[in-house]
This record gives C-alpha cells, structure tokens and sequence, in this order.
C-alpha cells in the first residue's frame, strides 16, 4: 500500500469535490456527509471529467454530466450506459486529523 497525505480532515467541506494531482494522475475527491470518495477524474465512456458530474450520495454513485453514464462508488462499475467499463477508484481514510489516498 502507498498512502500520500492530501490535507487536513478540516480543509475538505462535505458536500464539495476537489481535483488533486498525484504524479500524472487527476483525481477527484469528494467528501460525503458520512465518507470520502476518490476516483480518476476521467469517464471511461469518453474520458469528460467526471468533476463535472452529478454525485448521488443515498445511491452511492456518480452520473457523468456529458452523455448520462454512472457509476458505483462502492466498486467504480458501470450502473448505466453509455459507459461499458468500469472506472478507477482510490481508497481514503483519515488518521488523526490527516487525510491519505491510497494511490496503488
């Protein structure tokens, strides 16, 4: 496992997406009322960024904005087309009052 450090538990407000950076990677993290969840940042239907979606926090899942794909952000696969194949998803947790990714 290889964890990064991405802020402080206090700089993420429930209800907002952020975009990090890691090496060559764009991921988006959003913080729920009850959870993290970070994902690549690209949908895997046409690669639009996935920070323009629609997160729906009761059913778990993220709708791609451009063409109505959506996803699990249990597992990252495919609820609805037009996307087939699932899409990158990254584990978060917090220790003390920091906040780490999981970037394998």
């Amino acid at each position: 496992m290889k964890d990064k450090i991405i802020g402080k538990d206090k700089d993420f407000i429930v209800g907002k997406g952020y975009i990090i950076i890691l090496g060559s990677e764009e991921i988006l993290v959003y913080r729920g009322k009850k959870s993290f969840f970070a994902l690549k940042n690209e949908c895997s239907h046409e690669k639009f960024p996935l920070s323009d979606g629609i997160i729906n926090e009761d059913k778990c899942s993220i709708t791609c904005i451009h063409h109505g794909a959506k996803f699990s952000l249990n597992d990252g696969s495919v609820l609805s087309f037009p996307a087939t194949n699932k899409i990158k998803l990254y584990k978060v947790y917090i220790k003390d009052t920091d906040v780490y990714i999981d970037i394998n």
